[in-house]
């Protein structure tokens, strides 16, 4: 299923933050009054992996998060300003059309595709992604569906691996070399600022 991952802050709840919630009160601490504010926030942070994938405070105190923490940190905070935001997980065809600056790594391992695990946050029939600044972006799913923040850690790997197992063996690669491209995509992704 192809949809549109898009990256508007206006399609946001612009709740109040006005709870006595750990993270309402880490980013009222920081001047964030709204939960559209806080997603403007944390979308303009740096692609970065926390030191803890439980924890979605860190996006905050380190300023840095990835499409699962920042996402969880959302979710987690509409949930304290009882705001209707849900945390998703899709996993969706990485290519070099998708994601342009992975397209060296596929072609240097002549893979043209890749399942890659991304969270997003779903609004109505909306999908906002506030991973990194860009443009809306279309992606074709392979699955798709509503987990808790706290799924992020270990559901989220633990769904994904089977994904990327079936698809090196319709490769006739390895699942480990697999995996390693993956993470040369990632830290091609990174390194965009992803």
């Amino acid at each position: 299923m192809k949809v549109i991952l898009e990256r508007r802050l206006s399609a946001v709840p612009d709740a109040p933050l006005s709870g006595t919630g750990p993270l309402t009160m880490l980013c009222n601490a920081a001047g964030i009054v709204t939960l559209r504010q806080a997603a403007g926030q944390v979308w303009g942070l740096p692609y970065g992996r926390n030191h803890r994938r439980d924890d979605p405070a860190l996006v905050l105190v380190e300023g840095r998060g990835t499409c699962s923490s920042k996402h969880a940190f959302l979710a987690e905070l509409s949930d304290e300003a009882r705001a209707p935001l849900t945390l998703m997980l899709g996993i969706y065809k990485l290519s070099g059309a998708t994601d342009p600056k992975v397209r060296p790594v596929l072609e240097a391992h002549g893979v043209d595709w890749l399942p890659e695990a991304h969270c997003y946050l779903r609004v109505d029939d909306r999908r906002l992604d506030f991973t990194a600044p860009g443009r809306d972006r279309e992606v074709e799913l392979l699955h798709e569906e509503a987990i808790a923040p706290a799924q992020v850690a270990v559901y989220k790997p633990t769904l994904h691996r089977p994904f990327v197992a079936d698809r090196a063996d319709a490769l006739g690669v390895s699942f480990d070399a697999l995996w390693a491209i993956r993470e040369a995509c990632v830290a091609a992704l990174a390194g965009a600022a992803r």
